[in-house]
């Protein structure tokens, strides 16, 4: 069985109900930011 520490969830979708976690893997927002190109990608959540 793999751990999201193994399989990482590289591409951040917001899910329906709760907009700052993640779809896929439930996880903030903030973890999915790995590069300076992701963090100018980013839009403050209202």
């Amino acid at each position: 069985m793999s751990t999201a520490k193994e399989n990482p969830c590289r591409k951040f979708q917001a899910n329906f109900f709760n907009k700052s976690k993640c779809q896929n893997c439930f996880k903030p927002r903030e973890l999915h930011l790995l590069t300076d190109q992701d963090l100018t990608q980013v839009r403050k959540m209202a």
